[in-house]
C-alpha cells in the first residue's frame, strides 16, 4: 500500500477503486505484472523507498517511493532515466518527467546518523524557535520523533535552542541513536496510541516517552500497526470529509429548511388545536348542546345578535354561566371554557356537527402537514445527491476501506461448504478438479461421493475417520447431485452413492483405460435416494470480511441470512444470477453492499448449477 505522502505498508485491506485506473497504474500493470522485487532500500536516510524489480525481458526496472512533501511515484530504466510519474513536476532543483534522468530530493539538513554534536550546536546557536522546532530543521526529523528524544534526553522540546550546551546536544543525538539501534536489532513493540475516547493518535514501532500515559493496542509487527492505524485514520477521514462537505451543503439550504419546518410545526399545531377542539366538544357534547340551544332560544324569542351578546354578561342560567366565555355577534360564535381551554361553537350548527367540522379541518392539516414533510424529504434527498456530488469532485479524498482482503484456502478454488456437522465439503468443478481432488487431497478414510448418474463432480467429505451424521452425507450427496447433469434435465431429485476414500482409485481393469476424472470404485457402495436439487447462494460478513457463499440450503443457511435458493427451473443463467445479486443487495448491509455492487454476474452465475434456474426463496 503506497499513499503519496502519507505511507507505505503492506496491507490486507481492499480499497474502494476507481472505474478507470490512472494511466500510472495501467502502466504498473501492463509492465511489472507478476515481476519480482529483487532488492528494496532507503536513501540515505530520507523518506525516500527504491524498488529494484527484475522484469520480464530480463532486465531492471526501479520504482521509486516518495514520501517527503506531497509525495510521488516514479518509475525509471536502470540507469534511472525516468519512465513515467504519478505527478510530472518541474520544480528549481529536478524535473520529475519523461526522459529525465531521476535525481533524489535534496537533503533537507544533517544526517542524524552521521553528524557531528558540535555541527548540530552551531545551527542551534543560529536558530531563533525552540529545540523541537530546530531538531525537526537540522535533522530531518518528525515533530513526535524530536519530541521524543527530548523526552528521552530530559530536555525541554519548549527551550529556545540556542540556550542547549553542547552536552545536551550529545545526549540528544546519543537518544536518537539508541531508537535507531533498538529497531534495527528487533528490539520492537509495535503499536497504536489511543486517547481517552478510544481515538487513534499515533502509531510507533517501539514504546514512546511521551506516549506513556496513553493506551496502547499492540500488534505482532510493525506493518500490522501500520495497516491496522492507517485503515482507521481513513474511516476517520471520510468521516471527517462526509460532516464537512455536509455542513457546506446544508448551509445552502439551511433557510429553506428552517422556513418548511416553521410552516410544518405550524401545521401540525393547527391540526393538534382543531383535534382537541373536537375532542373536547364529543367529551362534553350535552353540554355544548344546551349553550348552543340556549343562544337559538333568545334568536326564536326575538333577541338580536347583538342583544345575545349582551345576555350573555348578565346570564341567569348559573350552570351555563360557569362554562359561556364570550359571544361573537358577527361570526355567531359562541366561546365555551371546557376544562380550562376556550372552544368556539358555532351555533349554526349542532354540537355535533361542530365536532365533526373540527374533525375534518384537523384531517385537512394533517395532510398538508404530510406535504410539508414531503417537501422536507425532497429537500433532504436534495442536500445528499449534492454531498455525493461534491465528495466526488473532491480535491483531496481519503482513501476508503471497503474490506478486508483474506488469503484463500485451498479447497477455494473447488466448490465446497462446511456441513451442518462442521466438515468440510469439496466438489470438482471439471474433470480436471476431480482428478486434482480425488489425487491430491482425498485421504483414504475421508468419503467420496458421487451422483447416480453420469456427468458429475467427485465430492469429499473432509473427516479423516472421524463418525459423519446422516445429515453432511445427504448435504454432501446434495452438492453432489445439483452440480451434476441431474440440473440441466430438470430433475427435482436425484440419488448419490458414498464410499470411503481407499475404495476409489486411478488404476483401471487390465487393458482398459480410464479418462482424466474418471475413476474406478471397489467394494460396497451406500446408496442415498431422493436428494433435492436445491442450491443456496449467499453472502456472509464478518469481521471485516464479506464472503460469498454457495451450497445446500441447510448448510449456508448456517452461516447468513441472507440467501436466496435456487432450484431447476426455466430461467436463463445470466437473468437468474443477475436475479440473485439484485435480492442479495436488498437484504444486505452498506459494507457487503459495497463488494456486491462490484461483482459481475459471471461472478455469481460461477457459483450456480449448468441449465436453468427457478427462485424459491
Amino acid at each position: 500500500m503506497f499513499e503519496a505522502g502519507k505511507r507505505i505498508h503492506l496491507t490486507k485491506f481492499d480499497f474502494e477503486k476507481p472505474r478507470m485506473p490512472s494511466p500510472l497504474c495501467t502502466f504498473i500493470r501492463k509492465n511489472f505484472n507478476r515481476c519480482r522485487v529483487v532488492y528494496v532500500s532507503q536513501y540515505d536516510f530520507d523518506r525516500v523507498l527504491t524498488l529494484k524489480v527484475a522484469t520480464k525481458k530480463g532486465d531492471h526496472s526501479v520504482m521509486i517511493l516518495e514520501l517527503v512533501g506531497n509525495g510521488n511515484l516514479i518509475v525509471t530504466d536502470s540507469s534511472l532515466v525516468i519512465r513515467t510519474a504519478l505527478k510530472r513536476l518541474k520544480m528549481r532543483d529536478r524535473s520529475i518527467l519523461p526522459g529525465e534522468s531521476y535525481k533524489f530530493p535534496p537533503l533537507r539538513g544533517f544526517n542524524p546518523l552521521e553528524v557531528q554534536a558540535s555541527a548540530v550546536l552551531d545551527f542551534f546557536k543560529s536558530f531563533r524557535g525552540n529545540v523541537a522546532q530546530a531538531l525537526t530543521r537540522a535533522l530531518n526529523l518528525s515533530g513526535e520523533l524530536a519530541e521524543e528524544v527530548c523526552a528521552r534526553a530530559n530536555v525541554d522540546k519548549s527551550r529556545k535552542a540556542k540556550s542547549l550546551e553542547i552536552s545536551e546536544v550529545e545526549l540528544i543525538l546519543q537518544e536518537f541513536s539508541n531508537i535507531i539501534d533498538s529497531i534495527r536489532e528487533g528490539c520492537l513493540n509495535p503499536q497504536i496510541i489511543l486517547d481517552e475516547d478510544g481515538n487513534v493518535v499515533s502509531v510507533t514501532p517501539i514504546d514512546f516517552k511521551i506516549y506513556e500515559n496513553f493506551r496502547a493496542e499492540y500488534f505482532e509487527t510493525f506493518n500490522e500497526a501500520l495497516d491496522e492505524y492507517f485503515s482507521r485514520l481513513a474511516k476517520y477521514e471520510e468521516e471527517e470529509l462526509r460532516e464537512k462537505v455536509r455542513r457546506e451543503v446544508e448551509g445552502k439550504f439551511k433557510a429553506i429548511l428552517e422556513k418548511q419546518f416553521e410552516r410544518l410545526s405550524e401545521l401540525e399545531s393547527e391540526a393538534l388545536k382543531y383535534r382537541g377542539w373536537a375532542d373536547l366538544i364529543m367529551s362534553n357534547l350535552d353540554l355544548a348542546q344546551r349553550a348552543i340551544d340556549w343562544v337559538n332560544g333568545l334568536v326564536k324569542s326575538g333577541a338580536s345578535w347583538g342583544e345575545v351578546a349582551r345576555h350573555v354578561s348578565r346570564i341567569e342560567d348559573e350552570f351555563l354561566a360557569g362554562v359561556i366565555d364570550s359571544f361573537d355577534p358577527k361570526g355567531k360564535v359562541l366561546y365555551l371554557r371546557i376544562n380550562g381551554q376556550v372552544v368556539p361553537l358555532s351555533v349554526q350548527l349542532s354540537a355535533a356537527a361542530n365536532a365533526s367540522s373540527f374533525y375534518d379541518k384537523a384531517k385537512g392539516f394533517l395532510r398538508r402537514a404530510e406535504r410539508a414533510r414531503a417537501a422536507i424529504d425532497e429537500v433532504r434527498l436534495k442536500i445528499e445527491s449534492e454531498v455525493e456530488q461534491a465528495l466526488k469532485k473532491a480535491v483531496v479524498k481519503p482513501v476508503k476501506v471497503i474490506g478486508v482482503v483474506r488469503k484463500r484456502k485451498w479447497y477455494e478454488n473447488f466448490r465446497w461448504f462446511i456441513s451442518s456437522d462442521g466438515f468440510l465439503v469439496v466438489g470438482g468443478r471439471d474433470a480436471s478438479q476431480n482428478e486434482a481432488l480425488v489425487r491430491k487431497w482425498m485421504k483414504p478414510n475421508d468419503i467420496f461421493i458421487h451422483a447416480e448418474i453420469h456427468g458429475g463432480p467427485a465430492v469429499i467429505v473432509k473427516c479423516e475417520g472421524k463418525p459423519v451424521s446422516e445429515q453432511t452425507l445427504r448435504e454432501a450427496a446434495q452438492l453432489a447431485v445439483s452440480y451434476s447433469r441431474a440440473w440441466a434435465v430438470g430433475l427435482e431429485a436425484a440419488s448419490a452413492y458414498w464410499v470411503y476414500g481407499s475404495q476409489v482409485s486411478k488404476k483401471p481393469p487390465s487393458g482398459e483405460y480410464l479418462a482424466k476424472g474418471a475413476f474406478m470404485v471397489y467394494g460396497k457402495r451406500n446408496y442415498l435416494h431422493d436428494i433435492s436439487l436445491r442450491i443456496a447462494v449467499g453472502v456472509k460478513f464478518e469481521e471485516g470480511v464479506v464472503q460469498l457463499l454457495a451450497g445446500p440450503p441447510s448448510a449456508v443457511s448456517r452461516f447468513t441470512s441472507n440467501f436466496v435458493v435456487l432450484a431447476p427451473g426455466s430461467l436463463d443463467r445470466d437473468v437468474a444470477a443477475k436475479k440473485v445479486k439484485s435480492l442479495l443487495l436488498e437484504r444486505c448491509s452498506e459494507a457487503a453492499g459495497e463488494y456486491l455492487k462490484k461483482l459481475s454476474i459471471s461472478d455469481i452465475a460461477s457459483l450456480m448449477p449448468k441449465g436453468g434456474f427457478r427462485i424459491i426463496r
